[in-house]
């Protein structure tokens, strides 16, 4: 007020906690999770099936149909990384089991792209990216595959041993809630390499191939 000497504080304004984003606007993941670490309470999505969450990706796999099956689609490969497999994928142990589980307890994964492999092999190699920002290629085809360390080390120790491979906690999650299998119906998922028909299995995505 003119001339006088008493000052007056008014109450901060309502801010508020949900802003209104024009239709079309694209944000890329890091503007989203700075959004998200800032507390803004984002719109949530629904629930999305392995088939809607895929089938919103460019780089979807080929449909099964425009891959050639192979003479034997039930045969699978007997060497890997020049190394002799003993498969055994009539069994599942406490440590596939506890893969497993660990798979479930993944929280803040989501999968950034999937592409497929060229023929003459059938197969998606898979992005997930955790809530740390750090990206896994996950490979399902007939030799499965991860680059995570915890892979690496299994892999090197376990080639020639029956009974002795088990996969990472990020190919089991992608076992368990994109291909829609179970440790202990679908043992075949334990193995160190899969038959043609097995991956087919794996990536039916809900009929998308």
């Amino acid at each position: 007020m003119s001339g006088s000497k008493k000052k007056y504080v008014l109450d901060w304004p309502i801010v508020p906690n949900t802003w209104s984003v024009k239709i079309g606007t694209n944000l890329s993941r890091e503007e989203v999770l700075a959004l998200a670490y800032a507390r803004f309470q984002l719109q949530q999505r629904e629930a999305l099936s392995p088939h809607r969450r895929l089938s919103t990706i460019a780089t979807l796999p080929n449909p099964r149909s425009r891959f050639h099956m192979p003479p034997n689609p039930d045969a699978h490969p007997t060497f890997r990384f020049g190394k002799t497999v003993c498969r055994n994928p009539t069994t599942s142990t406490a440590d596939h089991k506890n893969k497993c589980e660990s798979a479930g307890l993944m929280d803040g994964y989501f999968v950034v792209g999937v592409t497929a492999i060229p023929y003459p092999r059938f197969g998606v190699i898979i992005n997930l990216v955790s809530k740390e920002d750090i990206t896994y290629r996950v490979t399902i085809a007939d030799i499965p595959h991860c680059i995570c360390p915890d892979f690496t080390k299994m892999s090197s120790h376990a080639l020639g041993k029956k009974g002795k491979w088990v996969y990472c906690k990020h190919l089991y999650y992608v076992f368990r809630f994109l291909c829609n299998v179970d440790y202990e119906s679908d043992k075949f998922i334990h193995a160190s390499t899969y038959t043609y028909n097995e991956v087919v299995r794996l990536l039916e995505f809900d009929g998308v191939v």
